[in-house]
């Protein structure tokens, strides 16, 4: 009964964390400014409000948070920063549901990755949902190649697959850290998360026009910096700690739908036909594999035995 209770208070955080994402590349459209200055607000202003509560997680233990901050969490940091950056630049390309259907294949690029590096092995049923997932991709991304390819398209249309591939960047950078994550000799990745954000908006600093911004941009930007973001990623932390890795992918994908509607409704935004048709295909693919994850795991488990360390690699070895 108590599993139950705590599995229902999961699924409950992990939705209202997704919920809280969804409006993440709406609030960056709306603020239409300069990657950098997004960078700055969206990252660093991030991380200010997520400081307290690092200190609060780890108080009492602050010594040992930092005496197991080592080389791993750094990469995660820095790869934190570079996702940043693409998925901002990204959004100033191409459609909001291109990217968001890009993002979606983290957990494959991460099972790709676990496999690269840890030497996990591939399951067919995961090997046919990469495979089925990139043919969506490539329905996606070859409508603009294509038009490339054949004349038709322009520079928007260069733009738009440059976009592609830059948020695809971004969700391998994502499928990194979920391997890192299990590596960490830290019990949460939010101190990794912090480092990153300072990172990244310190790397975007000197490029910022941070003055063109007008009061409705400046107001849209502390909207996603100092409440979207600090409030997600505390209920992304929360939340997916009661599941299995299985259920919260499942619930992640939801993002997809939830971000293209905002966008849709809000700025009128409408996906092309090759977007739902190939977007449709990776989010079909992977909500298949992920139901067969749970039917085969019988019950749920927390997300320490979803993601077991690998038996013959530490964080030690690592660093």
């Amino acid at each position: 009964m108590v599993a139950l209770a705590g599995r229902r208070k999961g699924i409950l955080l992990t939705l209202l964390g997704v919920a809280a994402f969804s409006p993440d590349a709406m609030l960056v459209r709306l603020i239409d400014a300069d990657v950098y200055s997004v960078i700055i607000y969206k990252a660093g202003l991030m991380s200010l409000v997520l400081v307290p509560s690092v200190w609060l997680h780890h108080r009492g233990a602050l010594r040992e948070m930092w005496r197991n901050f080592g080389m791993i969490e750094f990469w995660f940091g820095i790869l934190f920063a570079s996702t940043m950056f693409a998925f901002v630049s990204s959004l100033g390309m191409t459609s909001v549901a291109n990217v968001l259907v890009m993002i979606a294949l983290g957990p494959l690029f991460s099972a790709s990755f676990a496999w690269l590096i840890l030497g996990e092995r591939v399951t067919q049923p995961l090997a046919l949902t990469i495979l089925s997932s990139f043919v969506g991709v490539a329905i996606i991304v070859g409508n603009e190649l294509w038009d490339q390819v054949s004349g038709r398209g322009g520079a928007l249309d260069m733009r738009s697959l440059l976009g592609c591939f830059l948020a695809m960047l971004a969700s391998a950078f994502i499928g990194m850290n979920m391997v890192l994550r299990r590596l960490s000799k830290l019990d949460d990745s939010m101190p990794a998360l912090v480092l990153g954000g300072f990172i990244a908006a310190l790397l975007a600093l000197p490029f910022a026009n941070l003055e063109s911004m007008d009061v409705s941009q400046v107001g849209y930007a502390v909207l996603l910096g100092a409440v979207v973001m600090p409030l997600a990623n505390t209920l992304i932390f929360l939340g997916p700690r009661l599941l299995s890795a299985p259920e919260v992918s499942v619930l992640w994908l939801l993002e997809v739908v939830l971000g293209s509607l905002w966008v849709w409704i809000v700025l009128h935004e409408r996906p092309g036909a090759h977007t739902i048709f190939g977007g449709g295909l990776v989010v079909v693919s992977l909500l298949i594999y992920f139901a067969g994850q749970l039917r085969e795991q019988g019950q749920p488990i927390k997300l320490q035995e979803a993601y077991p360390r690998p038996r013959n690699t530490s964080a030690n070895e690592l660093e």
